[in-house]
C-alpha cells in the first residue's frame, strides 16, 4: 500500500508539470462525466424512476379531446362531478386546482405558505394516507361546509413543533379558521408542484367552478386496465354528451398514465439529448485514451531507462497506471461538482426531478476509470516488454 501511495504521489507530481495536457485531459473527463450525470439523473426523474406512491402505474391523467385532436389538461366541475358519479372503472377519482398562496399566522408575525385544494378522492387516487389523523371528506368539498385542512410534514414541524396533538386545532389562513384534521407522513410530497398544506376544494356552480380550470386525476381500480378504462370513459362521456352538457367541439376524455403525462413533450427531447451526451461520453473516453496512450508511448525511454537499471517491470506498470488513475481520479471529482451545479439548475427547472443520481455518478466514472486504466496499461506492457538496451540505441 505504501509503495501504491508514492506512485499515486509521483504520478501527481508528473501531471503537475505537464499542466497543458492535464487541463485538456481534466476538462474532457469533467464534461463527460458532468454533462452524462446530469442530463442521465433528469432522465431517470422523469421518465425511468418510478413515481413515489404505491402502484404509480395505477394513476391516470384526464385529458380533454377536442374535434380537431387537440387535448386540454384541465375540465370544468360539472364534468369531473358527472365522470366521478357515473364512472365504474376507477378506486377514486380526484380533482385539484393549483397552487394557490395564502398567509398563515404564527405569533404576532405572517408568512406565506403553498395550498393546493383538492377533493376527496385527491390522496386515495395518489395511494397514501395522512400519517396522523384522516383526509378530507366528501360533505367537506361542498359549498359552505366547515373549512378543515391538512398540513405537509414539514409544515406540521414548522408551525406547530411536529407536536402530535395538532387533530383539532385551528391555523389560520388569510384570516379565515382552518380546523387540522390530518397531517401528511414523512416523505410525501406532490410530484408537480411543492405544497404546505392541503384544503378540500368545494366545488358549486361559480363563474370559476364552470371554467376549464380542474384538473382531474384517478387511480385504476383493482384488476382493471388503461384499455378498460377508456372504454368506459367512452360510454360515460356519450352520455354526457347526450344530456347536452358537452360543450361544441368536444369529442371526448383520454385517459393516459399520470407519469407519461408528466413527462409530456420532454420525453423526446430528453431522449434525443441524452443520445447526444451518450456519444459525447464516447469521444471523451476516446480522447482521454488518445490523450493517456499518447503520454505513455511518449514516456518509452523513460520506461526503457528504469528497465536498465533494475526497476522490476509490474513496479514501472503500477506507477505508470497510478498515473492514469490520479489523472482519471481528478476528472472525476470536477465533473462531480460540475453534475451536480448542472442537475439541481435543471431540477429547478422540471418539478419533481431530484438531483444528481449519484448511481448514476459512479457507473459513468467507473467507465471512465476504467478506459483511464486500459489506456495507461496497454501501453506500458507494451513498452515494459521491448529490451531496454535495444528501446535505448535507437532513442
Amino acid at each position: 500500500m505504501h509503495a501504491l501511495l508514492q506512485d499515486v504521489r509521483y504520478g501527481l507530481r508528473m501531471l503537475a508539470k505537464n499542466p497543458s495536457f492535464t487541463a485538456v485531459a481534466v476538462l474532457t473527463l469533467a464534461l463527460g462525466i458532468g454533462a452524462n450525470t446530469a442530463i442521465f439523473s433528469v432522465l431517470n426523474g422523469v421518465l425511468l424512476r418510478p413515481l413515489p406512491y404505491p402502484s404509480p402505474k395505477q394513476i391516470v391523467q384526464f385529458n380533454l379531446e377536442w374535434k380537431d385532436g387537440t387535448l386540454n389538461d384541465t375540465l370544468t366541475a360539472p364534468e369531473f362531478e358527472f365522470y366521478r358519479d357515473h364512472s365504474s372503472a376507477f378506486a377514486a377519482l380526484a380533482a385539484f386546482r393549483g397552487n394557490e398562496e395564502l398567509s398563515i399566522k404564527r405569533g404576532n408575525s405572517t408568512e406565506w405558505i403553498r395550498s393546493l385544494r383538492v377533493s376527496d378522492g385527491f390522496f386515495p387516487a395518489l395511494g397514501v394516507h395522512p400519517a396522523l389523523g384522516r383526509g378530507i371528506l366528501k360533505d367537506e368539498t361542498r359549498p359552505g361546509s366547515a373549512q378543515v385542512a391538512i398540513l405537509s410534514e414539514s409544515l406540521w414541524r414548522s408551525a406547530f413543533g411536529a407536536d402530535p396533538a395538532v387533530i383539532g386545532r385551528q391555523v389560520e389562513l388569510d384570516d379565515i379558521a382552518y380546523t387540522v384534521v390530518g397531517v401528511m407522513p414523512t416523505g410525501f410530497s406532490f410530484v408537480e408542484q411543492p405544497v404546505d398544506i392541503f384544503i378540500p376544494l368545494q366545488l358549486g356552480r361559480s363563474i370559476e367552478d364552470t371554467g376549464m380550470n380542474t384538473r382531474v386525476i384517478a387511480r385504476l381500480g383493482p384488476g382493471t386496465s388503461l384499455t378498460q378504462a377508456q372504454a368506459n370513459m367512452d360510454v360515460v362521456f356519450e352520455q354526457f354528451r347526450r344530456q347536452g352538457s358537452a360543450q361544441s367541439g368536444q369529442r371526448g376524455i383520454q385517459l393516459e398514465s399520470y407519469q407519461r403525462w408528466l413527462a409530456g413533450d420532454l420525453r423526446v427531447s430528453l431522449l434525443m439529448l441524452f443520445g447526444a451526451v451518450g456519444f459525447l461520453l464516447l469521444i471523451a473516453c476516446a480522447n482521454v485514451a488518445s490523450l493517456v496512450m499518447a503520454r505513455t508511448s511518449s514516456r518509452q525511454r523513460e520506461i526503457s531507462i528504469r528497465m536498465a537499471l533494475g526497476a522490476r517491470r509490474a513496479n514501472v506498470l503500477r506507477m505508470v497506471v497510478a498515473e492514469g488513475v490520479a489523472l482519471v481520479t481528478v476528472g472525476i471529482v470536477i465533473g462531480l461538482a460540475g453534475a451536480l451545479a448542472l442537475s439541481r439548475f435543471l431540477s429547478s427547472l422540471l418539478s419533481g426531478v431530484r438531483a444528481t443520481n449519484l448511481s448514476t455518478y459512479a457507473a459513468v466514472s467507473g467507465v471512465l476509470l476504467a478506459v483511464g486504466l486500459l489506456a495507461s496499461y496497454i501501453p506500458a506492457r507494451r513498452a515494459t516488454k521491448v529490451d531496454p538496451l535495444v528501446a535505448l540505441r535507437y532513442e
